[in-house]
């Protein structure tokens, strides 16, 4: 078990440790970098009213989709792999299902990756995230985090990163640096073994990431 089944147990048993590595299929690669994970749900509300009377009533819909495309225009979709902020706007509902109804609830989901660079999520604490994402909403629209994981960053030239890469290549690998897009178990290391960097927490920690591609930062 991996994630806060597995890793963050154990952190909360009291397992510390001053360097660790998690061990994940990557063809002896090192990840030293993932990013962190947000997900959020802007909550619109409006005033339903029949379709064919718009001014009775107030499109919930309307808000959010202005909301969900100002954070678009903030993280653009990439057209091939790129070490910054991603957004996936993984549904949107209404309770409405009739054609002729103007929508009085609505909300969207939000999935987001960000690395440790990204000065607007990266170290931020629940509260300050909300308020970030409530900068890009509606009157009548406000966003609730469901959750939120730190990005993972070990500092590439700490000598415990260059003993495995020198393990690795004994046994006749590259073990080039990977930056991996998705979430790790690495996000469970603890704020407190972290030291500040100009660009985020480093975490003093390394993996072996899952498959993905070599990003430049």
């Amino acid at each position: 078990m991996s994630g806060r089944h597995g890793t963050l147990h154990q952190l909360y048993q009291g397992v510390t440790g001053e360097f660790v590595v998690i061990g994940e299929h990557s063809g002896l690669d090192v990840a030293a970098d993932s990013k962190g994970l947000l997900h959020a749900r802007p909550l619109a509300a409006g005033r339903g009213a029949h379709s064919a009377y718009p001014w009775l009533g107030d499109n919930a819909l309307d808000r959010l989709v202005t909301t969900v495309a100002r954070l678009l225009a903030r993280y653009p979709r990439p057209n091939e792999a790129a070490w910054r902020t991603t957004l996936n706007l993984a549904r949107i509902d209404t309770p409405n299902r009739a054609f002729n109804q103007i929508s009085a609830r609505a909300e969207a989901w939000l999935d987001i990756s960000f690395p440790t660079e990204n000065g607007d999520l990266g170290g931020r604490t629940v509260e300050e995230v909300t308020q970030f994402l409530g900068a890009f909403c509606e009157p009548g629209v406000v966003a609730v985090v469901d959750q939120l994981e730190p990005a993972h960053h070990a500092d590439h030239d700490r000598s415990e990163v260059s003993l495995l890469q020198r393990a690795a290549h004994r046994q006749g690998y590259r073990a080039e640096f990977l930056y991996k897009h998705g979430a790790g178990d690495g996000r469970s290391t603890p704020v407190e073994a972290s030291t500040r960097s100009r660009s985020g927490w480093r975490r003093r920690s390394a993996r072996g990431p899952g498959v993905c591609r070599r990003c430049p930062l």
